[in-house]
């Protein structure tokens, strides 16, 4: 394998991909930390004032350890075993937890690290000694370079040729990991007799919900948008999107046009947030509800920011590159 690597740029590691089919341009980090509490053994039943219970402390101290999961973004903390004691009977004098923490960033490594140890003053059994170790090898994060995104962008374009297509995304415990279970949640819901259209009204306020939890990752969140927009169609025919126009008809030309204008919001905020607040100041001037309707269409369209903001500031149809 190294020798066919020789004079290579970049390679696919041919692991297997995510369960929707994506690819893994980028991953966190994660080190593994070992956990220990020494304590003073006794017997549970004759002097069980003399012990110091190791279990005890070392249970506190994981919750509190747990407590600060995702303090910073990416950062995820799992308390994945724990052991001690010897016998029911006897107060245990030692106790162990292993720790998984996964983060974006070295520096929220050092960081998370850092505000343990800080936790860790803090005792719930007296006379208890807690040692916080980093086990050895700890990787580092596959951050997402512009030589990754070409190496990805090499690879959907192999799978293009054959009429497929293919995303990239984070792994590592990600937010997208989260996303996809609760996009196939929502599919696995789905009563027998409702048609996928109808099925799509929880998926549209979910993409909606998801924007916001995305909004300050913005690899992630144009992932969310591309998922978005590859339900487009659909969308348009959901029904909480064609009862929210059909009310506004039936109320009357304001009514109906402040529908349209919520709709115009929740597509916006969902595939394009940093541009709400200009749409905002945009719709104001804008009276005519067909006008609304036709700029919400173009906004579920738009494949890029500079194409949405295009059709909000100048409200014309114009070309875009694919």
């Amino acid at each position: 394998m190294r020798r066919a690597c020789e004079g290579c740029n970049g390679a696919l590691v041919l692991e297997a991909a995510r369960a929707n089919g994506d690819i893994v341009s980028a991953r966190k980090g994660n080190a593994w930390y070992t956990l220990t509490a020494q304590g003073r053994s006794a017997h549970a039943g004759v002097e069980p004032e003399k012990g110091r219970n190791a279990i005890l402390e070392i249970a506190h101290q994981a919750l509190q350890l747990a407590s600060i999961n995702g303090w910073r973004e990416g950062i995820s903390i799992n308390a994945g075993s724990i052991s001690g004691g010897t016998a029911p009977n006897v107060v245990p004098e030692a106790a162990m937890a292993r720790l998984d923490l996964r983060f974006l960033r070295t520096e929220d490594r050092l960081a998370t690290e850092a505000r343990w140890h800080e936790l860790l003053k803090k005792h719930y059994i007296a006379e208890v000694e807690t040692t916080l170790m980093l086990e050895p090898d700890p990787r580092n994060p596959m951050t997402l370079t512009s030589a990754s995104q070409k190496i990805a962008a090499t690879a959907k374009d192999i799978v293009a040729t054959l009429g497929l297509s293919l995303h990239d995304t984070t792994t590592g415990g990600a937010n997208r990991d989260t996303l996809l279970r609760m996009f196939m949640e929502l599919k696995k819901q789905k009563e027998p007799n409702e048609t996928e259209i109808q099925a799509t009204e929880l998926e549209l306020i979910a993409f909606t919900l998801a924007s916001l939890v995305l909004r300050k990752n913005n690899v992630d969140l144009q992932w969310l948008i591309r998922r978005f927009q590859e339900m487009h169609d659909i969308i348009r025919e959901a029904p909480i999107y064609q009862e929210i126009l059909r009310e506004g008809r039936e109320e009357g030309i304001e009514e109906g046009r402040e529908a349209s204008i919520h709709i115009l919001l929740m597509s916006t905020q969902a595939l394009f947030p940093s541009l709400v607040t200009l749409l905002q100041k945009q719709i104001t001037s804008i009276k005519d509800l067909k006008t609304l309707e036709e700029l919400a269409s173009k906004i579920l369209s738009a494949k890029t920011v500079d194409e949405a903001r295009a059709y909000i500031v100048g409200g014309q149809e114009k070309k875009f590159d694919a």
